[in-house]
Formats: structure tokens, sequence, C-alpha cells
């Protein structure tokens, strides 16, 4: 099935399911079947990584389904490190595991260039994926990742929720396919109600239940930049969906929210929302959040068209301008994460100290086991002197009661002696 939703440009296309992500690991799956058919004596070759530090090398480089392994991660991550022209990589449907995974993250550290990074089906496991996710922490060019199908849990996805309170450059993040349940869930939801610039989100084919969706459904009443929210092949029962779908229509920032296409309340929802310009989507926004509006009268310029109009009916009335209501929320959003920001350097300050307490006692333990042993090898010693002076006392007084013996026998012989010359 097709959905309608809103192009990078703002124009509206139609999106079927395979672009947000129904089967993220669809298109390295095809790929994979495409070589094992062409295959059939199975002696295909290994692809040979390119030198990527070349200046010719083109912006899409697409090594899906290669055979790869993490040796060939290994040297791909290297190139990235000096490439300054690749814009796209695709390197889905391989076998990098954790290890490539964590060399990616690496050269992540060091790229500047690379947009969009496609890992679907690559085995990275939570371990890749937190490697991944503190690289994106200071790496400020990828826009797009797509992590579907890595058997990711819990500790990735907060991995990647703790890098969105302070990423802001990533819009597209995809986590379909994997095994995040209701904690990794509420993880995301903590962050989407601080983070301003992701809009794509996609975590179908998941763990998720009624109270990790409701959580997610809840916090988009606080966000108003993501637009596409995928949760389709979640266990989210019926009755948790119409609830869902109740929240959903009062956010007027949504186009897409996959996994609810079958609710005719929903459907209702994303046509209106697309049909809105985006200052009436912001005006509408601001009223459904209670913010008061300016004393002042403000002109917006509507999508699409070109020109101006009044907020207001018949050009009178309060209003307020898209860029004044955009900066205005921007700075909500910076008072939270400075909030966050804070106290987690609060905590990481206390953490450091108790480390620090921790490895004093440590320390002052060892010196207290290390003079414990020290003053018994002292005594062992002690003993020893003391045994072998005892010993050589006993000899000397064995010695002596010889030579009394040996004295006493000469006095014997002599008297003897004497008593024969008389």
């Amino acid at each position: 099935m097709s959905t309608s939703g809103r192009s990078e440009d703002g124009s509206f296309k139609l999106l079927r399911d395979r672009d947000v992500g129904t089967s993220p690991g669809s298109s390295s799956k095809s790929k994979r079947k495409k070589m094992e058919a062409s295959s059939e004596d199975g002696k295909e070759k290994q692809e040979e990584i390119p030198d990527l530090s070349l200046a010719d090398e083109p912006a899409h480089l697409d090594l899906s389904v290669k055979e790869l392994g993490p040796n060939h991660a290994q040297q791909l991550a290297a190139a990235l490190q000096l490439n300054k022209s690749l814009r796209r990589l695709d390197i889905e449907g391989n076998n990098l595991g954790p290890a490539g995974g964590k060399a990616l993250a690496e050269a992540l550290k060091h790229n500047s260039t690379l947009r969009k990074l496609f890992l679907g089906d690559n085995l990275l496991g939570d371990e890749g994926c937190v490697a991944l996710a503190e690289a994106l922490q200071t790496n400020t060019a990828i826009k797009k990742i797509n992590l579907d199908e890595n058997k990711i849990g819990d500790i990735g996805t907060k991995a990647f929720a703790q890098t969105l309170l302070s990423n802001t450059t990533l819009l597209e993040l995809y986590l379909g396919e994997n095994k995040i349940s209701n904690e990794g869930a509420r993880a995301l939801a903590e962050t989407l109600r601080i983070n301003t610039t992701l809009k794509v989100l996609v975590l179908g084919s998941n763990d998720i239940e009624d109270d990790g969706g409701e959580v997610l459904a809840e916090t988009l009443r606080h966000n108003a930049t993501l637009e596409k929210l995928y949760l389709k092949h979640n266990p989210i029962s019926e009755d948790s969906q119409a609830h869902m779908g109740r929240v959903f229509e009062r956010n007027y920032g949504l186009l897409l929210v996959g996994g609810f296409e079958d609710d005719e309340a929903s459907k209702k929802i994303w046509k209106r929302n697309e049909n809105m310009s985006e200052a009436e989507r912001l005006r509408k926004m601001q009223h459904e959040t209670q913010q008061p509006p300016p004393d002042r009268v403000a002109r917006v310029v509507k999508e699409g068209g070109g020109g101006s109009s009044g907020v207001s009916g018949g050009g009178s009335g309060s209003g307020v301008s898209i860029m004044e209501m955009r900066m205005r929320k921007q700075r909500m959003m910076a008072e939270k994460m400075e909030s966050v920001l804070k106290e987690q350097k609060e905590q990481r300050a206390q953490q450091q100290q108790q480390e620090a307490l921790e490895e004093m006692r440590r320390l002052l333990m060892q010196e207290a086991m290390e003079r414990k042993r020290g003053e018994a090898e002292w005594k062992r010693l002690l003993d020893l002197e003391r045994e072998e002076r005892r010993k050589e006392a006993q000899a000397l007084r064995e010695e002596n009661e010889g030579l009394r013996q040996d004295i006493a026998r000469l006095k014997e012989e002599m008297e003897y002696l004497k008593q024969a010359d008389k």
C-alpha cells in the first residue's frame, strides 16, 4: 500500500511502505537473493574495497550484499577517515558484526562529508549500535542512518536516545526489525520531548507493546518537528491504537504514522495535516499547547505560494510569524536541553567524585594489606632468626657438655696413672 507524505523540498508525494521501513532489510535481502541466483556454482569472489581517499570517487557507493566481514569494515573505515567526497554509503546485508560497527563508528568521528549511511542486516548488536551512537555525538554530518535488522535491543536504543539529546543534525533514524521493547521506547519518548530536529523515526517490527506505544504518542504532544513515526508490526492492541490515534489528532505536525493505516480517524488526521500549510500547523500546535499569542499582528508566508496573508480573518487580530514561533520553541527546547545537560554534568561530577573516593578506598585497603603482608614477613624472618639462634645456642651447650665430659675423663686417667706410679 502507499501513504501520502512530504518530501524534503516541502512537496507531497506518495510514500510507500518500503520508503518508511515496512521491511527494513528487504532491499538487502532482495540483493542477496539476486546474488545467490546469479551464482549457481557458488564461486563469487568478495568485492575489493575501493580506495575512497581518491578525489574522483563517486558521491554514492553501494557495497550491499558483497559478503564483506569485520576485516573489510576495518579497511573501509580507514578509507572513510580520509575520504572527502562520499555522501552516501550502502553496506547492507553483510556480516560486519559488532567489530565492524565499532570500526565504522571510529571512522565517523573523523569523517565530515558522509550524509547517509545504510547499515541494515549486519548483526551489529547493541555493542555496535552503542559505538555508532557515541560517534554521532561528535559527528555533525550524518543526516540519515539505517540500522534495521541488526539485533539491537534496549541498550543500543538508549544510547541513541542519549545521543539525540545533543545531536542536532540527524533527521532520520531507522531501527526497524530489531528487539526494542517498552524500555527502549520510553527512552526515545523522553528524548523526543527535547529533540527538535528528528523528522523520521522507524520502529516497525519490534517488541513495543501498549505502554511503549502510548508513551511515544503522549510525547508527540510536546514535539512539533517529527513528521513520520512508523510503528507497524508491533504487539500494540487495538484499544491502545485507538487511544494513540486520539493523541495524534492533537498533533498538527505529523504527516505519517505507519502502522495505523486501517484506522479511519488516523487517515483523516494525516489528510488534514497534509493539506495545511506549515504556518497553519504551527498556529494549531501553538493553540493546542496553550501558548499565549504576542501582542502584535504578524504575517506568514504560506507554503508553496510565495505571497503573504494575514493570520486572522479580515487581516486583523493577533498572530505570530513562523520565525518567531520557531525561535520561541527553540528557546524553550534550548532551556530544557540546558537543564538536562546541567543535570547530566552534575551526575557525572558526582559519579567522578564517587569513583575517586572508591579509588582512594581501594588504594588505602591495598596499602593496609601490603603493610600486613610486610609485618607478617618481618615476623616470619624474626622467628627464623630466633630459631637459628636457638639452634646455635643448643649446639654450643652440647659442645660444652662434650668438653666437660672429656676433661673429666682426662682427670680420671691422670689419677689412675699417678696411682700406678706409686
